[in-house]
């Protein structure tokens, strides 16, 4: 199942605008799994993120860059404790594209880091 920003109606309120040679906008909707899921599959379990693509979607000067999130189902699980990393406190910027960026930069480095001190020992 997967399911994007671009899938709302009224994510035009969220289109930022950005200065990029191809993209006018980038949608800021959040994407969730959608709840009837499990309910019309009559099952039990979660939906995870399993994946993720970006698309583009109009013409310029309203070309609007957007999120997708493919969910895979896990039967008969359960989410006992939700965690979500953060990018550095000094890294507060207000465009939704460079915390984002800041974060997978910072996550890298992070992994990065540790490897390197799992090879030292």
């Amino acid at each position: 199942m997967s399911r994007g920003s671009d899938d709302d109606e009224s994510s035009d309120q969220f289109a930022e605008p950005i200065r990029w040679k191809r993209f006018a906008h980038v949608c800021t909707s959040v994407v969730k799994y959608d709840p009837n899921w499990l309910h019309e599959s009559n099952s039990t379990g979660v939906y995870i993120v399993t994946g993720a693509q970006l698309i583009s979607k109009g013409n310029w000067p309203r070309n609007v860059l957007h999120l997708r999130l493919l969910f895979t189902h896990i039967p008969n699980c359960s989410i006992r404790k939700t965690e979500w990393d953060a990018a550095p406190e000094t890294s507060k910027k207000s465009s939704f594209f460079t915390n984002l960026s800041t974060t997978f930069s910072f996550t890298q480095q992070s992994v990065t880091a540790k490897q390197k001190q799992a090879q030292q020992a």
